[in-house]
């Protein structure tokens, strides 16, 4: 009988099995958990939805009510994610949103993730003269598709973007809703089709009245007629924009438009909403955009309510956050007239922001209030709305963290069953650890070092580099926010280098020899291409758990920014390019790392201190700029692009460590890292640059 200390041992085939197969279970029963409370028990259908409207797909999740009808009218919200990451970041607005019983379509913005890139957009840009900053980025279209839905309220449509995201929701705004009043619409009908002609007095008054006392009863009959079909153009418009994490200094200021011949200055006919954290500027509440749209001076009041009097050129405080339009009847009728404006602002960071249970409830608030529903109509005495407060996504969010470490760490004994074959046996190394142990003193001065450089590598980098303003062309056109992880790698790996060099100095002067040989960096060229192939083989299992796990539980691998989702065909070809950028860093800081293994105390505290020694400096920085930030301080650095490296750093050192233990070399836990983290940066990540459809993709119908 196989002794019960090798059942779970990496040591033995079998014990690597049994491993295995523990954590791909666990793989799946955290995801079947994760969709548990993404579907609300099954009450919430989420399906993946592909849009072509301009000869280029986007995609999205599309949340509902299970059970629902072309009888039913629900309102409708779409929301859409910022740079540098994709729908999946987005999942915790749509998900409480969707639980409140809205439909909530989460898109993937034109050139992200499988979503790509139409030639030509609403006006224009595309191939010729695209700015990802510029563009409404397909949430018009999926406006127009929810606007196609039977089930859909069409007059109770709202869209909500996190900041580059806020720049697509404010342009697909203005290009789908009017500054002119409804007043306004028919006085120009009036002036237009029945050649009336209008005082500046005149303009002001009801365009009703004005045509009863003016038109007889044919050209009444056809104002009428003309009335009803604007109305419904009128009603049918975006009815709320909510704008998080901008620093774009307004939410759609007033602009001129003519009503009856006389030029006036009105705002865009929309409930809108400005949500900004420490980070960002505020500069809507200061901006002269923000108080001339308010007709103020000073400051304009948070968690407040205000309606827009254009005509009277003056706003209304009309509630504030904790009112309900059931039983605020002036609040109820500026939203119904598309008058509201609302500024909130909290302690969260830019990043943050859609990661957020503070965010989320303030964006529940807006959107139910607005959109007046939150488990039915509110002017429904029957409906029994959810609390702003009332979230479950960080559950979700945590068990998909779950089930991202049981990918992780499956690799580790997948690896060591691969590596006790015949064929991959040119994999392991041979010289073995020599046994030598080091001072605690030695061990502790190269561990502080390694906290230090951390510390002030990525403070450097979040202090100086502005990410996206970084490389990014037709070669490699992602977003160049990831060159960060190239940057840092490359500044660690340095250093590494510098320790290592001065390490071997001292071994060789000391011992008179150096613990390099331990390490197999000469494993031979067959032995370094098949440790390749076992990589390549280790990702695409990896690969295929988030494929099985996507299909029938709808779950990414994630935790906030860090995370690993769907990968177009050509897409593998950026994550091999990736690899490439990092490959000699990693190999070089694995050299480092391994280097010291420790002897005299148990293994998993030897790798615990290495994993605590080079990621504590990280969450250290993280950490003093969420305190600076929180004191009412500037930034101390900023982590808008970094998130990521917070659960990246721990997680690669970690491998480095236990891939190491399994092949006793340095080139697998290069490889695999390498490829883990293009993967992480590639899946999620969109196009900064125009890049046309793939030939790959349309072959493969991916």
């Amino acid at each position: 009988m196989e002794k019960k200390e090798n059942w779970l041992s990496l040591k033995t085939k079998a014990g690597c099995w049994h491993l295995f197969l523990i954590l791909v279970a666990a793989i799946l029963v955290f995801n079947c958990c994760a969709q548990l409370i993404t579907s609300c028990g099954g009450r919430i259908k989420v399906q993946k939805v592909v849009i072509d409207a301009r000869g280029a797909k986007l995609e999205g999740d599309l949340y509902y009510p299970n059970g629902i009808s072309d009888e039913d009218k629900i309102p409708a919200v779409v929301v859409v994610h910022g740079g540098g990451v994709n729908k999946g970041n987005y999942k915790g607005i749509a998900e409480e949103l969707a639980r409140r019983e809205f439909v909530v379509f989460n898109i993937n913005a034109y050139g992200t993730s499988g979503s790509e890139m139409p030639e030509y957009d609403e006006t224009d840009m595309g191939v010729d003269k695209y700015s990802a900053f510029g563009i409404s980025g397909g949430v018009l279209d999926a406006v127009d598709f929810l606007r196609s839905c039977k089930f859909v309220d069409q007059t109770r449509i709202g869209i909500a973007g996190h900041s580059m995201g806020s720049m697509k929701c404010e342009r697909a705004a203005l290009l789908d809703i009017t500054h002119f009043t409804m007043n306004d619409l028919m006085i120009n009908v009036l002036y237009e089709t029945f050649g009336q002609t209008f005082t500046e007095e005149e303009i002001l008054m009801d365009a009703d009245e004005l045509a009863k006392a003016r038109l007889n009863a044919d050209q009444l009959a056809y104002y009428e007629y003309l009335k009803a079909e604007r109305q419904e153009w009128y009603d049918t418009r975006i009815r709320s924009v909510l704008i998080i994490g901008t620093t774009g200094g307004s939410i759609m200021p007033r602009k001129e438009v003519t009503v009856g011949g006389i030029t006036v200055k009105r705002n865009a006919q929309v409930n809108a909403a400005c949500l900004s954290g420490t980070y960002d500027s505020m500069a809507y509440i200061t901006s002269a955009y923000g108080l001339d749209g308010l007709y103020m001076e000073g400051k304009i009041a948070t968690d407040t309510w205000y309606a827009i009097d254009d005509p009277g050129q003056k706003s209304t405080v009309v509630g504030t956050i904790n009112d309900s339009v059931a039983t605020n009847a002036a609040m109820k009728a500026a939203m119904d007239n598309r008058q509201v404006r609302f500024v909130t602002y909290n302690r969260e960071t830019h990043s943050k922001n859609f990661f957020s249970v503070a965010t989320t409830a303030d964006a529940v608030v807006f959107m139910t209030q607005t959109l007046q529903y939150n488990c039915g109509n509110l002017s429904d005495a029957a409906t029994k709305p959810l609390a702003p407060t009332n979230s479950v996504f960080m559950l979700r969010e945590c068990l998909n963290l779950l089930a991202m470490c049981a990918m992780l760490f499956m690799l580790v004994p997948l690896a060591g069953i691969l590596c006790k074959t015949a064929f991959f046996a040119d994999c392991v190394g041979k010289n073995q650890p020599n046994g030598r142990t080091f001072s605690k003193k030695r061990y502790l001065v190269i561990g502080c070092i390694s906290l230090v450089v951390s510390f002030l590598i990525i403070y450097w980098v979040n202090k100086n580099i502005m990410a996206p303003r970084l490389y990014s062309s037709d070669f490699f056109p992602l977003w160049p926010a990831f060159w960060l992880a190239p940057i840092f790698l490359g500044l660690f790996a340095a250093v590494s280098l510098v320790e290592l060099a001065v390490c071997c100095v001292i071994d060789k002067k000391r011992y008179g020899k150096t613990n390099l040989p331990q390490l197999n960096i000469n494993l031979g060229f067959k032995g370094v291409l098949k440790t390749l192939l076992m990589s390549l083989i280790l990702i695409f299992a990896a690969y295929g758990t988030f494929a099985i796990s996507k299909y029938l539980f709808n779950q990414d691998y994630r935790m906030w920014m860090f995370a690993f989702d769907e990968l177009k065909v050509e897409h593998w070809w950026y994550v091999l390019l990736t690899m490439v950028f990092t490959f000699v860093q990693l190999v070089i800081s694995g050299a480092m790392m391994n280097y010291h293994r420790r002897t005299d105390i148990p293994e998993w505290l030897d790798e615990l201190l290495n994993v605590l020694f080079s990621s504590v400096g990280i969450w250290l920085v993280a950490w003093i700029n969420i305190l600076v930030l929180h004191s009412g301080g500037s930034q101390f650095a900023s982590w808008q692009f970094t998130y990521q490296f917070l659960l990246a750093v721990p997680i690669t050192v970690y491998l480095c460590r236990r891939l190491y233990k399994v092949t006793n070399s340095v080139w697998l836990s290069a490889f695999v890292t390498g490829l883990l983290l293009g993967w992480s940066f590639v899946g999620p990540a969109g196009y900064i640059i125009y890049h046309a459809p793939s030939w790959f993709s349309v072959f493969f119908h991916i």
